[in-house]
């Protein structure tokens, strides 16, 4: 706006009069704010004050570790051996790691309603630019939307995911990009929802590869970890001994 001669109270005037295309808050007379990545900005924030720590530190391995302690122990006594731990296993000053760690905020109740392998398998499609890339997205789900775009006949994608491909013109490998999270779920898992993507086994086949592939210290709790896995074995051994292994009826674990 300055080439055409905006400046000063003129300028802030006339930007006044547009926004960023964002949902609206009439009341607070403001566009709706998304936060972004704010588990890794806390992370880096606290680490930040940390004593004597390297520039280049946080690798994402050691990141990820990092919040898988502090998602995952809820224990106040083990959360603080465990931040200990951490900061005696890669040399760091432990009392200033401990003190500025120790108070980490919780997480909300709905983070982590999506399972790590879920995520990997819908953020390629969601993603866009120079961020998106047809060879990152799964094999499994390259197949399915081959098929999509020559509509050969597979049983595993329904006349509405289809409709839906349809609807929003994607005919071609690069259209599969940018979708929205429903969309994406779609396509992927022909479902709208995670609560219908994981925990629902249609056979004793599906429940075994289920605790075969099942990634060990993935939910919050090891006891209630053990405790749930321990109970999907029996569940497994009973349907196998009493329904022959057969779908006698679609299980569910909530």
């Amino acid at each position: 706006m300055e080439p055409q001669g905006l400046k000063g109270k003129i300028l802030t005037t006339e930007i006044s009069k547009y926004r960023w295309n964002y949902v609206y808050d009439n009341e607070k007379d403001e566009s709706k704010k998304y936060p972004m990545n704010e588990t890794g900005y806390e992370l880096r924030r606290r680490l930040a004050k940390v004593e004597n720590v390297p520039n280049d530190f946080l690798t994402v391995e050691k990141e990820l570790q990092l919040w898988h302690l502090i998602y995952s122990v809820t224990d106040k006594v083990e959360f603080e051996k465990a931040l200990h731990s951490f900061a005696a296993k890669y040399n760091l000053d432990e009392k200033s790691f401990f003190e500025n760690f120790r108070k980490f905020p919780p997480f909300k109740s709905e983070y982590g309603s999506f399972s790590e392998k879920a995520i990997k398998k819908l953020l390629p499609l969601m993603r866009t630019g120079k961020y998106w890339n047809w060879k990152n997205i799964d094999l499994s789900t390259q197949k399915k939307i081959a098929n999509i775009i020559n509509g050969e006949f597979d049983e595993t994608i329904k006349n509405r995911v289809r409709e839906k491909a349809a609807q929003h013109q994607l005919q071609t490998e690069t259209d599969f990009h940018g979708l929205p999270l429903w969309l994406a779920q779609y396509i992927v898992y022909d479902r709208h929802s995670e609560a219908e993507i994981t925990g629902k086994w249609q056979s004793i086949e599906e429940l075994k590869k289920y605790l075969e592939e099942f990634k060990q210290h993935s939910l919050r709790n090891p006891i209630v970890e053990q405790v749930v896995m321990e109970t999907l074995r029996v569940v497994g051994d009973i349907w196998e001994k009493y329904g022959n292994g057969k779908k006698i009826f679609s299980m569910k674990f909530t």
